[in-house]
């Protein structure tokens, strides 16, 4: 939101909210049609209405947000990349010292990358094995139950740094500079260019942890509580993988019968009776 809103200030210098129009707008979106995609241009004028929302409803604005008279671009749904574990051991093998324990927070935990970096010790509950997200995108929080292997990273960091005087507030900060990071968008490309995946998005990352949250009997309910959805709608992007959990469950039904299936007749109409795996035992 901040990368947006300096974008806009910079566009719109010394400009008040009440004098932006419609057409202003317009010619914002052609002129950063040349710079960046549509999908940005659309996260900032999202930002931009937002802006005018508040401005109403706090009272500074009078009349209608102008923005209602914009359309925003046409995105194209971009297919969800999905690592399978050995691709993510080598991602986590060809990372920075410094990113690994933050990817196996994204991938262990199913954070957003902001949420990762604002990580407070004090929202680590090493007693209960849990993480309290405060800072979400949703403004809700939310506590996050702790694999083992995401407890160990925890612990192991922490004594790492305890070791060498470098406990601060955030759990991730440059050992330089003693402040917390805020952007990883280099050694994440990095690591991904050497493992092979150089389309990769950190946030891909999430898809991970929703697919095996899924994959073990999770419901789409609970995946969208643990990523913190603000709805469950934006959840259903996972649909197909409970839909293929539910197909295998019901497949399972096949070993009662084992290799004595029902006989259908022509007509349709009768079944022969076959025995059950109970019935053959006794």
């Amino acid at each position: 939101d901040r990368v947006s809103i300096n974008h806009l200030v910079c566009n719109y210098p010394d400009q008040r909210l009440s004098k932006i129009t419609p057409q202003m707008i317009e010619e914002y979106k052609r002129k950063r049609l040349n710079e960046v995609s549509p999908a940005t241009i659309n996260r900032e004028l999202s930002c931009l209405s937002h802006l005018f929302s508040m401005a109403v409803k706090w009272g500074v604005l009078s009349g209608l947000n102008p923005m209602k008279d914009v359309k925003l671009f046409r995105e194209k749904r971009r297919e969800l990349r999905i690592l399978k574990p050995e691709e993510i051991q080598r991602l986590i093998n060809n990372a920075a010292e410094h990113l690994k324990p933050i990817l196996y927070v994204l991938i262990l935990a199913g954070l957003r990358r902001n949420e990762a970096l604002r990580l407070r010790w004090t929202d680590i509950d090493f007693d209960n094995r849990r993480l309290h997200i405060r800072d979400s995108k949703s403004g809700r929080s939310r506590i996050i139950p702790m694999s083992r292997t995401l407890y160990d990273v925890f612990c192991h960091l922490h004594k790492r740094l305890s070791q060498i005087n470098n406990e601060g507030d955030f759990v991730f900060t440059n050992p330089e500079t003693k402040n917390r990071y805020k952007d990883l968008k280099r050694s994440f490309n990095t690591a991904c260019r050497r493992a092979g995946f150089p389309s990769l998005r950190m946030h891909d990352l999430r898809h991970f942890f929703s697919s095996v949250c899924l994959e073990a009997g999770a419901s789409l309910a609970t995946v969208s509580e643990l990523l913190g959805h603000a709805s469950i709608s934006t959840t259903m992007i996972y649909i197909h993988i409970e839909e293929e959990n539910k197909r295998k469950a019901v497949e399972g039904l096949d070993l009662v019968f084992e290799n004595n299936h029902p006989k259908i007749e022509p007509d349709g109409t009768n079944m022969a009776q076959v025995p059950l795996k109970s019935d053959l035992i006794n």
